[in-house]
Parts: C-alpha cells; sequence; structure tokens
C-alpha cells in the first residue's frame, strides 16, 4: 500500500455530502468499498385494487452479487390530484424480494408521503442482502386513475461482503 502525507483520504457514502459517517478508504485495498446507490423511479398511478395487498412497485434496486449494504434514506412523491396524506387510499409498503411479499419492519402500510425525491428522509438503517430486490410498491385503494404520477427514490450504499467480521470494517 501507497504512503500517504497527510491524512488519508475520507469517503462519503452520498455523494450530496449526507453521509451517515466517513470511511477511510486506505483500509481497503484491491476492490471497491463503500459503493453509493441513488436509485430514482416512477409510475403512473395504478388502477384501483381489488385487493390491498396488490401493489405496483414504484422503484427497485436488486443489490449486487458478492455485496450487501444499508438503505437509510428513502422517498416518495404523489405528483396530480386526488390525494390527500393519511386519509389511506394510497398505501406505500417498502419490500425486500422481487415477488413484493417480504416487507421491511417499520415501512408498512405507509399512508403518507414520506420525505421527497429531492429530500430522502432518513430511516433506521436497514441491512440489506446479495441478490435481494428492494423496492418501495403502492397500492391504490380509492384514487380514480387521471395521469397521476408516483415517484420513489432508495439511497444507501452496499460493501463486500468479504469486508464483513473485517476488525477494520467500521
Amino acid at each position: 500500500m501507497p504512503i500517504r502525507n497527510g491524512p488519508a483520504p475520507r469517503f462519503s457514502p452520498i455523494d450530496s455530502g449526507h453521509a451517515r459517517s466517513d470511511v477511510s478508504s486506505s483500509i481497503y485495498s484491491g476492490g471497491k468499498a463503500r459503493e453509493p446507490f441513488y436509485k430514482q423511479g416512477a409510475i403512473v398511478i395504478p388502477a384501483i385494487s381489488a385487493a390491498p395487498s396488490v401493489y405496483s412497485p414504484v422503484v427497485q434496486f436488486v443489490v449486487p452479487y458478492g455485496r450487501n449494504g444499508y438503505l437509510w434514506k428513502i422517498g416518495i412523491d404523489y405528483v396530480g390530484g386526488g390525494f390527500q396524506e393519511g386519509q389511506g387510499n394510497i398505501i406505500y409498503t417498502v419490500f425486500r424480494n422481487a415477488a413484493l411479499s417480504r416487507s421491511i419492519k417499520g415501512l408498512v402500510g405507509l399512508t403518507a408521503s414520506i420525505g421527497s425525491v429531492n429530500n430522502p428522509v432518513e430511516i433506521p438503517a436497514v441491512q440489506i442482502y446479495e441478490n435481494e430486490t428492494i423496492s418501495i410498491a403502492v397500492t391504490n385503494v380509492a384514487i380514480p386513475p387521471a395521469g397521476q404520477q408516483l415517484v420513489g427514490v432508495l439511497v444507501g450504499f452496499t460493501y463486500p461482503r468479504s469486508k464483513e467480521g473485517d476488525s477494520n470494517w467500521p
């Protein structure tokens, strides 16, 4: 490893400077350490669902092979008319599998927008694992579709699974 004069460079998991913690990149030789993700998606509001368990994904992120990570910010926006926060006409849930059947505790049955795409809100960090599909999904309970859009964002970082258990890993 090369010798550096001065402090080691610091790596922020999110480019915007909203880092949960800085990590010295000098302890990670031979591969990427933390790799941030900011995954945004949008859909036109789905038709009113006959069953509240029918979800449509707004945004999805697949955790890369060989990496685990943390989801630590989400944002959900509703664009258009006919929606009042908290009324239960739109229900959001965050899932951890492609089949939209394994929800993340505490992020189930949300009836109000959380943060926004431009300003995602920090949530208690959720560990995510390789090959999982993390999704914000929605079910439309009572809003007639008229071109409204739902926009979501998932923010976090992944790291090599090989770093787990490493005493230098923060």
